[in-house]
Parts: structure tokens; C-alpha cells; sequence
């Protein structure tokens, strides 16, 4: 009885084991399937039949500097939805990494099928980008700053911020001045020594980073001459490291007190606004700078053997400088690169600096 036992058990094991492996053989049957034919099994299974599918392709967004109020990668998500609702078929998968990711990626041989960047990669991609027809309604000073020598365009910028200086009443005041609308022509003249109890500590005038590869006093320079004005410097001027400081390091280094000026951006106009709401600061003066930015996000496409896909990115990016897509800039605290009917920001602040980018009549050249 006992052996007979056996003999059913082992009957039943053997069924068991030729059931699993006959299982895995056709999951296996299937995998390679799928994996070898994307294009057919995968799209059909996720996004219907072949015929309905414009193509996928890969966009890789590389941040060197802030936003204002939110990620550009937020605003790319946003707009890829919206496209693909209007274009059946189309999806862009969108890759969020930091420039040290992005060249290590390259360097491995993989390659995305569009780029948005800033001036700080160029360089490095300029070689995997191919040719874009130029879209009139953009700034012409930015579009200008994506040809090579040779004329060629290669990016279209698809966002831009820009540079302004910030300060307060009070700071100005430790600092032994009082300023109303000449902000600009004082801000190498703010520095001092301030006496602790058993010390003596430096207060720059103005503060500023530059790590990210993005250079604020070009903003300054060009302001200056354009104004036709000659900025003095002394030993007290620009906290020393300044060069070495992320635009974060920069606006820490004057909320500690250890500058009176910041040299900053959009997103530093956002992290005031925090400040007067909390209280921890009062009286703000901001002054603009209008003439030059560095502070452009492009988009630009990928050469690629598969001209539907290079094309399908190629509409994409038209419709991130679309105005219905410009209009929504305003979510991440940007500016736009088109005139638009009516200004992104009505507060303070940021339309200030929005009203100031009009003028903007030169940005660095990327490619050359």
C-alpha cells in the first residue's frame, strides 16, 4: 500500500515538473518575442495595434541651473501629455539626470532621441544633434545663441530666466547707505566690517556662484556698459568664493548675513517671497538686470537613422515653443521665449524681471 502511495506521489511530481517547465518554455517563447520585436508585440500589447503608434522616443532633460518655482522637468511631463493627446500614437518618455549622469550615459555609447539642456552641455552633445528649421515667433538674441559657425541651428531655447539683484532696506542701511532706485550703481560699494563683542566680522557687498557653469557677472558687465557706467570694486566687493559656489551656496551665504547684495535668479526671487511671507525679511529692493542672460533651457534633437522618429521630436519641440505651451511657464516660475498676448506674472516680483527680459540683447553663443 505504502509503495503504491509512492508510486501516485511520484506520478503527480513528475506531472507537477512537466507542467512548470512546459510554462516556463512558453513565457520564454514570449519574452524573447516581445523583447526582439518592440515595434509589433510590445506597442500592440501597451499602446494598440502598430498602425496607431506614431513611435516612442526618449527625451533626456538636463538641469545646470534652477527654475523659479518648480522642476523644468515638471513642465516637459506636463507638455508631453498634452502632445500626446493631440498627436495619436505619439509618446515621449521623458529621463530626468544631472550633466555628470548625462556624460557618463554618452561616454557608455547610449544616446537619447532629443535633448533639453543648457549652455553648460553643448559642447559636449553638439556632435549627436541634428539640423532644426527656425521658428520666427522665438527671441531672435536666443535663437542667435544656438547656431554654430557655420549657421547652423541646432537647438531652439525653450525657456529662459535671468539674473537680478536682491537686498533689502535694513541690509543696506548696516551697510551705512540708503538706496532708493540706484541699487546698480552701489552694488560693489555695500561691503563693511561688522564689530562683534570679540571679533570683527566681513560683510561683502555682493554674492554670487558660478559653479554650475553659469557666469551672473556677465550679467553685471553688460548692464554696466550699456549704461555707459564704470563699477569700481574694493577689497570688500564679491565674497571671495563666490566662483566656487552652486547659486543655492550663494543665496545661503546672504541669508546668513555674510553679504548684503545677491546676485541671483528666478528662483532666488522665489526663495525672497518665502522670506517676506515668514518676516524674516522686510523692505525688499530688487533690481533686474535686463541686457544678457545664460539662463536659456533648449531643446534640441538627436540625429537618427529612424526619420519618423527624428520627426516626431522635431514636432515636439515646435510645440514646447508653442503659445499654448508657453503659457504655462508661469507654473515653474520661467519665462518665455515668444511674445505672448499677455504677460505670464501680474505680482511683483516676477513680472518685474519678466518686463526686464524684453531687452535682453545678448546671449552667449553655446556651440562656438
Amino acid at each position: 500500500m505504502k509503495q503504491k502511495n509512492r508510486k501516485i506521489i511520484s506520478n503527480i511530481l513528475v506531472r507537477v515538473i512537466g507542467i512548470i517547465l512546459i510554462a516556463l518554455v512558453f513565457v520564454g517563447c514570449i519574452t524573447i518575442s516581445v523583447l526582439s520585436n518592440k515595434e509589433g508585440l510590445l506597442y500592440k500589447k501597451f499602446f494598440g495595434n502598430k498602425a496607431d503608434v506614431q513611435g516612442i522616443v526618449e527625451l533626456w532633460n538636463i538641469d545646470t541651473f534652477e527654475s523659479g518655482t518648480a522642476s523644468k522637468v515638471s513642465h516637459l511631463e506636463r507638455m508631453a501629455l498634452q502632445f500626446e493627446k493631440q498627436n495619436k500614437g505619439a509618446y515621449i518618455l521623458i529621463k530626468n539626470m544631472t550633466y555628470d549622469e548625462c556624460k557618463e550615459l554618452l561616454s557608455q555609447g547610449q544616446l537619447p532621441d532629443s535633448f533639453s539642456f543648457s549652455a553648460a552641455l553643448a559642447p559636449t552633445i553638439k556632435e549627436y544633434l541634428t539640423e532644426l528649421e527656425e521658428q520666427p515667433s522665438v527671441n531672435a538674441v536666443a535663437t542667435s545663441s544656438a547656431r554654430t559657425s557655420m549657421q547652423e541651428l541646432l537647438a531652439l531655447p525653450w525657456c529662459m530666466g535671468g539674473y537680478t539683484l536682491i537686498t533689502t532696506n535694513e541690509r543696506c542701511e548696516r551697510a551705512g547707505a540708503v538706496i532708493n532706485d540706484n541699487l546698480f550703481s552701489n552694488v560693489y560699494n555695500l561691503g563693511y566690517e561688522k564689530k562683534l563683542k570679540k571679533s570683527t566680522q566681513i560683510v561683502y557687498s555682493v554674492v554670487y556662484g558660478e559653479k554650475n557653469k553659469n557666469f551672473p557677472v556677465s550679467a553685471l558687465e553688460e548692464e554696466a556698459r550699456v549704461l555707459g557706467l564704470s563699477l569700481n570694486m574694493d577689497k570688500l566687493a564679491t565674497a571671495q568664493n563666490s566662483t566656487e559656489m552652486t547659486q543655492y551656496n550663494a543665496y545661503s551665504y546672504w541669508a546668513s548675513g555674510k553679504a548684503t547684495v545677491l546676485l541671483g535668479t528666478q528662483r532666488d526671487l522665489s526663495r525672497l517671497d518665502g522670506r517676506l511671507k515668514s518676516g524674516k525679511e522686510q523692505g525688499e529692493i530688487i533690481y533686474p538686470l535686463s541686457y544678457y542672460t545664460d539662463l536659456v533651457q533648449y531643446i534640441a534633437v538627436a540625429k537618427n537613422q529612424d526619420k519618423d522618429k527624428q520627426k516626431l521630436c522635431e514636432n515636439f519641440a515646435k510645440f514646447l515653443i508653442s503659445s499654448e505651451a508657453q503659457k504655462q511657464l508661469s507654473k515653474i516660475g520661467m519665462f518665455s521665449v515668444i511674445s505672448l498676448d499677455e504677460p505670464l506674472y501680474s505680482d511683483n516680483l516676477f513680472s518685474r524681471l519678466e518686463n526686464s527680459l524684453i531687452g535682453v540683447n545678448k546671449i552667449d553663443n553655446i556651440f562656438v
